[in-house]
């Protein structure tokens, strides 16, 4: 969900009217005199914004009341909000005969599925916190505090827990960042900025065997091989975490946290859009009786989103075979659970594709009555999405890619 303090959050203005990126301690001392009137000023400044957009969210659902279903969900989506996925449309399976059935695969976190959950945690002068390494195959080398996310936990408790047993910080995750996938759908890796709220920095006196110590590294000397790293997997990841903190609020997407929302499968929630000079529409399912976002059970294997969309778009289209390849743009939402342990596992992820305009005729006839092309009536929806996809850095970015770190 999108947090309404976000813009206050990254970035503060000390007494000489300079501008830093914090506010983040990243030590015991109190807090200074110039500290406590900034922490003033921004919780003041959080309280109005969070008053103005309590009021905003009041109006707004009143809206909803008298709006389509679609166009509601779309707004919920737009917020960072949870929304029901109805039922499953269907089941994506690779175009392999050697690929199992995806109705016998049910995802268990630590055995047939993986979430990773990383911590880009930034100090005051823009350094990042590394981890070095007491495991005997990369002993020594650092890396960014990273660990699988436990049985029956959700992503944010993983990746506080491990900040804390790596570099002995208490930290606050401001927003997810960015999602990898590894070539598959059965492995994730979940990105957060983050800030030290408490605790202190690990030391050699205090190793064990999550970690060696802590330490914090300029981005620079991170990139530049001054740092003896495990992997450099995690740079792409590095350099939108350091780009999101340093760019206005108007410039990048809003501080998100995943949605609370118990799957027991891998669903893709495609937002398809088609967008005309003055009219933009989006790919419908409707077999429920209600116009909703068609949803796909993942085959593990599938390579990656967009390869999944031509399952989709086999069922919508009724063809034998579809190699239509649309890019992701990013995604809206990532909504998962992970309680109770075993049953709830799952994730559902809905990212935004664009077709375009040269594909518009092939697919401007939808065979399967089952679905349609809904235009979007209300034009302050469909200008927010277009606002979204079209500018860059305002969804949260998905990167997909054949290798990975296993840790």
């Amino acid at each position: 969900m999108f947090k309404a303090s976000d813009e206050f959050e990254i970035k503060a203005t000390n007494e000489s009217g300079e501008t830093v990126t914090g506010p983040m301690s990243t030590d015991n001392a109190s807090v200074d005199h110039v500290g406590q009137q900034k922490k003033k000023r921004v919780d003041t400044a959080e309280e109005n914004l969070t008053s103005r957009q309590d009021r905003k969210n009041e109006e707004e659902a009143g809206s909803l009341k008298d709006m389509p279903g679609i166009e509601s969900d779309i707004v919920k989506l737009l917020a960072g909000d949870i929304v029901d996925t109805g039922s499953i449309d269907l089941s994506c399976r690779p175009q392999s005969s050697a690929a199992p059935n995806v109705d016998e695969y049910k995802p268990v976190v630590k055995r047939t599925v993986c979430y990773i959950v990383m911590a880009l945690v930034f100090d005051d002068e823009g350094r990042v916190i590394l981890i070095q390494e007491a495991k005997a195959s990369c002993r020594g080398l650092w890396y960014i505090p990273a660990g699988r996310v436990e049985p029956g936990e959700n992503f944010i408790d993983g990746v506080k827990r491990e900040v804390l047993e790596e570099a002995g910080f208490e930290i606050e995750p401001l927003t997810v960042s960015s999602i990898e996938a590894y070539g598959s759908q059965d492995w994730y890796r979940i990105g957060y900025v983050g800030r030290v709220t408490g605790g202190k920095l690990k030391t050699l006196e205090e190793q064990d065997s999550e970690s060696l110590q802590a330490q914090w590294f300029t981005v620079d000397e991170i990139l530049n091989g001054s740092v003896k790293l495990r992997h450099h997997d995690f740079f792409k990841s590095l350099k939108l975490a350091q780009k999101y903190i340093s760019q206005p609020v108007t410039s990048r997407h809003p501080h998100y946290h995943i949605g609370t929302q118990p799957h027991q499968h891998l669903l893709l929630r495609p937002v398809v859009i088609k967008q005309t000079q003055g009219s933009m529409e989006v790919l419908c399912c409707r077999k429920t009786g209600r116009t909703r976002l068609p949803c796909c059970k993942l085959h593990p294997r599938e390579f990656s989103l967009s390869t999944a969309l031509n399952c989709v778009f086999r069922d919508v289209f009724q063809l034998s075979q579809s190699r239509i390849y649309l890019p992701v743009q990013g995604l809206l939402t990532v909504e998962h659970c992970g309680i109770p342990a075993r049953e709830h596992d799952g994730i559902c992820l809905t990212p935004v594709f664009v077709l375009p305009g040269d594909l518009h005729d092939k697919f401007e006839n939808v065979p399967n009555k089952e679905y349609v092309w809904y235009k979007i009536a209300n034009t302050s929806i469909s200008e927010q999405l277009t606002h979204r996809t079209f500018t860059e850095d305002l969804l949260i970015p998905l990167l997909e890619k054949s290798g990975g770190s296993s840790k």
